[in-house]
């Protein structure tokens, strides 16, 4: 998937933890980053998988919806 849509390491990264429940706030934590760099990440992710929502990117990872954090 990180091929096909040329995400960067981490994109995918941030991509993983969002469809394993984590929560923006909780990706800054653990990753070190800033809010403002995680939503950027979020907002390139939507862009590039053509997605709208937490659910679709989780979609496309082959998580089932309703599964970890991809009900929102």
């Amino acid at each position: 998937l990180a091929k096909q849509y040329d995400l960067t390491m981490r994109e995918e990264e941030i991509l993983l933890l969002l469809c394993m429940g984590k929560k923006p706030a909780a990706i800054e934590e653990e990753l070190y980053v800033a809010k403002s760099t995680v939503k950027t990440h979020i907002k390139h992710l939507h862009q590039k998988l053509g997605v709208h929502s937490r659910k679709g990117l989780c979609g496309l990872v082959g998580v089932e919806a309703g599964h970890a954090g991809c009900e929102k």
